[in-house]
């Protein structure tokens, strides 16, 4: 699922176009889709298996998303009142 999206949508990663090199086979085209529309695709032009490499390549800057504010914890809805006469009659009439 794509990280911070409040709608949980589907992400598929697919790894396409592998080829043989020294140290094993290595994908050179990788397509990133989001609900089946393709959102990126990443092309290797060049590989070299296994190197050092700094995490901040990998860094994306992702929206997060809030949800909309909600009412008051202490707001009640219209319907409790009347709920809560409804109990207390009905544990008077039963007790």
């Amino acid at each position: 699922m794509l990280p911070g999206d409040p709608e949980g949508r589907l992400v598929t990663v697919r790894f396409r176009d592998y080829r043989k090199n020294d140290a094993g086979w290595y994908p050179h085209e990788i397509e990133y889709i989001l609900e089946d529309a393709p959102m990126e695709v990443y092309h290797i032009l060049n590989l070299t298996a296994n190197a050092p490499i700094q995490a901040s390549f990998f860094e994306r800057k992702v929206e997060r998303f809030s949800p909309p504010p909600g009412p008051p914890v202490n707001q009640g809805k219209p319907d409790d009142e009347r709920l809560k006469k409804i109990m207390r009659n009905l544990e008077k009439k039963y007790q």
